[in-house]
C-alpha cells in the first residue's frame, strides 16, 4: 500500500512540475495582484493622480483599474487600458491650448459627477478626443448651481471617434441653466465612424456656434429644457440625426448640409424643428422628418417645422415629411428650389396667428410639382400656402380629400383663401348654412405648375358640389411580418430568407349605382349630387377597379393573391375566385409584379356586391406574401402600389411600405499595429448565453480583416469571437448588439464593430523565470522522493 501511494504522489508532482514550467506568464497573471490602478512604461501607480503627475507630456497612462482624478491634467495625456476614469467636485477651468486628452480603447471609461456647486465641469482650450470604443459620460446637476460640462475656447476640437461614446446628461435642469456646450469662440464637433453623441435632459445642447461634423454615427440631442442648439455650422453624412422633445428650437444653424442616406427628425421641438438661418443643402440620399414642432404653446413668435433663410437647394430623390406642426410648417424666406423628383409632404400644420399654415413664402421658392400640401390651417389668409414674392407649385393631388368635410370631400383644385394684406378678401368656404355666405373663387392655371409672383393666398379645397372620397376607391398598403403580425402603414424588419405579409385595400365606390345599365328607365339618382353623379347610359354597364402591385427585385417567390369583400363584424365576408370575379395578371407589361383587375357592375349584377356594400363601401381586400430573397443585404427594399379605374380615368396615390433588412460588418485587427487580421472566427448568438443551439451564424475574418453577417433581422444578437487567428489571444468579449428601432446600425442598415487581439506573450523574461524556478524545485521535490524510494527498496530488499 505505502509503495503505490509514494508511486502516485511522485506522479503527481512531476506532472505538476512539468505542467507549471512550460505554463506562459499569461496563464497565471490574472491580475496585477498589486492593488495599483495605472502605469506609464512598466513603471506602476496606486493613484491615477500619481500616474498623472509622473507623466511626461504626451505619455500614455495604461489603467489597471478603476481610479480617481482630483487635480486637472495640464499636459497631453493618453489613457489605455481598463477602468474607470471618475472625477467628482474637481473643476477644470482649462485644458490648455495645443494640449490633448485622448481615451483610447473599449476599456476606458470616463466619468464626472458634479457635486461642488461649480459652475464649470471641464473647460478646453485644446483637443478632447474619445476613441477607439472608449466611452466619456459628464452629468449635469442643476441643483449643484453647475451650468456647463465642457466650455471651449475658439479653435477647441472634440473628437468622437472609432465606435466611441460621448454623453451629457442632466439632472434637475427645468427653469435653470445647464449647458452641454458652451464656448468663447469656433468650437470643432466631430463624431465619426460609428461613434454616438448624447445630450439628453441638459437646459441647452450647444451655446454659440460649433461647428459640427457627424459621419457614419450617432448624433442624439434630447429633453432639453431649453434650445437644443442655437447656430452653427452642421454636416450630417450617413448618419443618425435626432433632435426631439426639446423646450426650444430643435435643430437651429447657420449652415445645414444633409447627405449620405443621413436620416434626421426634429420632433416634438417648441420652437423650429429644423432652421437654417444661412444655407440648407440636402441630397437625394437623406430623409427630413419634422412633426409636433413650433406648438400651439407659442405665442407671439414666428417660428415653423422647417424654416430657410438665404439659399436652400434640395436634390432629386430627397424624403422631407412636415406635419403636425403647430405654426407654419414650412417657412421660406430664402431662395429654394426643390427638385422635382423630391418627396415632399406638408400637411396637417396650423398656424395660430398669421397666415401660410403649409407655407409661408417671402422669398423664392421652387416646389416639386407633385408636392402633397393640404389639411393645413391658418388664422389669416392661405391655410395651404401664403406666398409674398415668388412660388412656383403644381396642381392638387388626384384624390387628396378635405378632412374638414363630414363626409371627407375630395379636393379638386386651389381656391383663394383671403388675403394677408386686405381682410376684406373672404376665406374659402363651401359648406355654410347659408349658401349666400359661401365663398368659392378657383386659383386655376394651365399645366402641372405655375408660377406665381406677388401675394397669394390659396388652399387645396373644393367647388359647390363636392364629391365625398369614398366616391372612388383609394388604395391603402400596409404590411406585417411573421413574428409580428400586426399590419404597419410604413414598414418592416426582415431576415433574408424570411416571408413578408402584404395587404392592399380600396373600397366599392358609394356611387356605384350610377353606373348600372336600367332595365327601362333611367333610374332615380340615389347617391348625394356629385359632378359624376349623372353617368350617361352609354357608360355604364361597367366599372373596371384595377390593382397595381411594384415589388422590389428583392422581393421574391410571391404568393396568388386572395381578393375578398372585407364586411364589418357580423356579416358575413366574401372571398372572390380568380377568373370568375376578376383577372389575375403578372405579364403586366408596365413593370408591376401583378395587376388585379375587377368588374364591379358585373359583381353587382352577380348578386356579390350588395346596396348595402355601396352604401357602406365595403372594403375590397387584397392580401399574399412574399420571401425577402437569400441574397439580399442591408438596405431597404420597397412594394409600391395603386388603384385606377376604367383604365387610369381615376389613379389613386401610389402608396409604398418598405422592408428593412440590416448587417453586421466586423473588422479583426492587431492593437499593437492596426493591421487587419485574417483567419479569427465570429459567431452570432441570439441570446446572452451564447449557448450552441442558439447560434445566428459564423464567419470567418478575410485578409482584409472583415468578417460580416448579412441579411439580419432587427433584434438583439451577441457576438463571440470563438477562434483566434494563429498566434493571437482569443478574445473572451461578448459584445451586445442592438438592430431597429434606437439600434445601433447607420443609416444604410449597417452596424460596423472592430475587435482587436494581441499576439500570445513570448515566453522567458521574469514571470516565465519564476515558473521554470518553481516547477524546477517540483521536480528536484520528485527527484529526492523517486532517490528515497530507490533506497527504501534497496534496505528491504537486503
Amino acid at each position: 500500500m505505502k509503495k503505490k501511494f509514494t508511486k502516485r504522489l511522485l506522479s503527481w508532482v512531476m506532472v505538476a512540475a512539468m505542467v507549471i514550467s512550460m505554463l506562459p506568464i499569461s496563464a497565471m497573471a490574472t491580475g496585477t495582484g498589486s492593488g495599483n490602478v495605472a502605469k506609464i512604461g512598466d513603471t506602476q501607480y496606486a493613484t491615477l493622480d500619481a500616474a498623472v503627475a509622473a507623466a511626461a507630456d504626451g505619455a500614455t497612462i495604461e489603467m489597471l483599474a478603476d481610479g480617481v482624478i482630483s487635480s486637472m491634467p495640464t499636459k497631453t495625456l493618453t489613457f489605455t487600458g481598463n477602468g474607470t476614469i471618475s472625477v467628482t467636485g474637481k473643476e477644470w477651468n482649462s485644458y490648455p491650448a495645443g494640449k490633448t486628452l485622448t481615451l483610447d480603447g473599449k476599456g476606458v471609461n470616463f466619468e464626472w459627477r458634479e457635486d461642488t456647486g461649480s459652475w464649470l465641469m471641464m473647460g478646453v482650450a485644446g483637443t478632447f478626443t474619445v476613441t477607439n470604443g472608449a466611452t466619456a459620460t459628464f452629468y449635469v446637476n442643476s441643483d449643484t448651481a453647475t451650468r456647463t460640462a465642457i466650455y471651449g475656447a475658439n479653435g477647441t476640437v472634440i473628437n468622437v471617434l472609432n465606435g466611441s461614446t460621448l454623453q451629457i446628461l442632466g439632472e434637475n435642469t427645468w427653469g435653470h441653466d445647464g449647458d452641454g456646450f458652451a464656448s468663447d469662440g469656433r468650437m470643432y464637433i466631430n463624431v465619426k465612424n460609428q461613434s454616438t453623441f448624447l445630450i439628453d435632459g441638459t437646459n441647452r445642447g450647444f451655446v454659440n456656434s460649433p461647428v459640427l461634423t457627424v459621419e457614419d454615427s450617432n448624433f442624439t440631442v434630447q429633453n432639453c429644457t431649453a434650445n437644443a442648439s442655437n447656430g452653427g455650422n452642421f454636416t450630417f453624412d450617413n448618419s443618425k440625426i435626432n433632435f426631439s422633445d426639446n423646450n426650444g428650437h430643435g435643430i437651429s444653424s447657420t449652415n445645414l448640409i444633409i447627405k449620405n442616406h443621413t436620416t434626421v427628425t426634429t420632433n416634438n421641438n417648441i420652437y423650429y424643428g429644423t432652421y437654417a438661418s444661412s444655407s440648407f443643402k440636402m441630397d437625394g440620399t437623406s430623409t427630413l422628418t419634422i412633426k409636433n414642432s413650433a406648438t400651439e404653446r407659442v405665442t407671439g413668435g414666428t417660428f415653423a417645422g422647417l424654416r430657410i433663410s438665404g439659399t436652400g437647394s434640395i436634390a432629386d430623390g430627397a424624403k422631407i415629411v412636415i406635419e403636425d406642426n403647430g405654426y407654419a410648417g414650412f417657412w421660406n424666406s430664402a431662395n429654394t428650389t426643390f427638385g422635382q423628383e423630391v418627396d415632399l409632404t406638408i400637411i396637417h400644420n396650423g398656424k395660430k396667428e398669421g397666415n401660410g399654415g403649409g407655407i409661408y413664402n417671402s422669398g423664392t421658392l421652387v416646389l416639386p410639382s407633385d408636392a402633397v400640401i393640404y389639411n393645413n390651417y391658418a388664422n389669416t389668409s392661405g391655410a395651404d400656402i401664403c406666398s409674398t414674392n415668388s412660388i412656383t407649385f403644381g396642381q392638387v393631388g388626384s384624390n387628396w380629400a378635405l378632412e374638414e368635410c363630414e363626409p371627407d370631400h375630395l379636393i379638386d383644385g386651389w381656391y383663394v383663401d383671403g388675403a394677408r394684406s386686405d381682410s376684406s378678401v373672404p376665406r374659402w368656404n363651401a359648406d355654410a348654412e347659408d349658401e349666400a355666405d359661401n365663398f368659392i373663387k378657383p386659383y386655376e392655371f394651365e399645366g402641372d405648375s405655375t408660377t406665381v409672383t406677388g401675394s397669394i393666398s390659396i388652399r387645396a379645397a373644393h367647388g359647390t358640389d363636392p364629391i365625398d372620397k369614398t366616391s372612388y376607391p383609394g388604395l391603402d398598403k400596409q404590411i406585417s411580418d411573421a413574428n409580428e403580425p400586426e399590419w404597419s402603414n410604413d414598414d418592416v424588419d426582415a431576415a433574408a430568407g424570411q416571408d413578408v405579409n402584404f395587404k392592399l385595400t380600396s373600397n366599392v365606390p358609394d356611387d356605384l349605382l350610377n353606373y348600372i345599365i336600367p332595365d327601362v328607365d333611367e333610374p332615380e339618382i340615389v347617391t348625394p349630387a356629385a359632378a359624376n353623379a349623372l353617368v350617361p347610359v352609354k357608360d355604364r354597364g361597367e366599372y373596371h377597379l384595377t390593382f397595381h402591385d411594384k415589388m422590389n427585385d428583392m422581393l421574391v417567390d410571391a404568393t396568388v393573391p386572395v381578393v375578398t369583400l372585407d364586411r364589418p363584424d357580423g356579416q358575413e365576408d366574401v372571398t372572390l375566385t380568380a377568373g370568375t370575379h376578376y383577372t389575375y395578371t403578372t405579364d403586366t407589361g408596365d413593370g408591376c409584379d401583378f395587376h388585379i383587375a375587377i368588374d364591379l357592375v358585373a359583381l353587382y349584377n352577380a348578386g356579390i356586391i350588395k346596396e348595402a356594400d355601396i352604401e357602406a363601401a365595403t372594403p375590397i381586400v387584397v392580401t399574399y406574401n412574399a420571401k425577402l430573397s437569400d441574397d439580399a443585404t442591408a438596405g431597404t427594399y420597397e412594394n409600391e402600389a395603386w388603384t385606377t379605374v376604367d383604365e387610369n380615368e381615376w389613379i389613386s396615390d401610389h402608396d409604398k411600405v418598405y422592408v428593412n433588412t440590416y448587417k453586421l460588418s466586423i473588422f479583426k485587427y492587431d492593437q499593437a499595429t492596426d493591421e487587419a487580421l485574417p483567419g479569427a472566427t465570429f459567431t452570432l448568438y441570439n441570446d446572452e448565453n451564447c449557448a450552441d443551439e442558439h447560434i445566428v451564424a459564423t464567419d470567418l475574418s478575410e485578409n482584409d480583416g472583415f468578417a460580416s453577417f448579412d441579411g439580419l433581422d432587427a433584434g438583439t444578437y451577441y457576438l463571440k469571437e470563438t477562434e483566434a487567428p494563429e498566434g493571437y489571444v482569443c478574445s473572451d468579449t461578448v459584445v451586445t448588439i442592438i438592430i431597429g428601432e434606437d439600434g445601433q446600425q447607420n443609416a444604410e442598415n449597417i452596424v460596423n464593430v472592430k475587435f482587436a487581439n494581441s499576439q500570445i506573450p513570448h515566453t522567458g523574461g521574469m514571470g516565465t523565470t519564476l515558473f521554470s524556478i518553481v516547477g524546477g524545485a517540483l521536480i528536484a521535490t520528485a527527484g529526492v522522493i523517486f532517490v528515497i524510494s530507490r533506497k527504501k527498496r534497496a534496505r528491504s530488499a537486503a
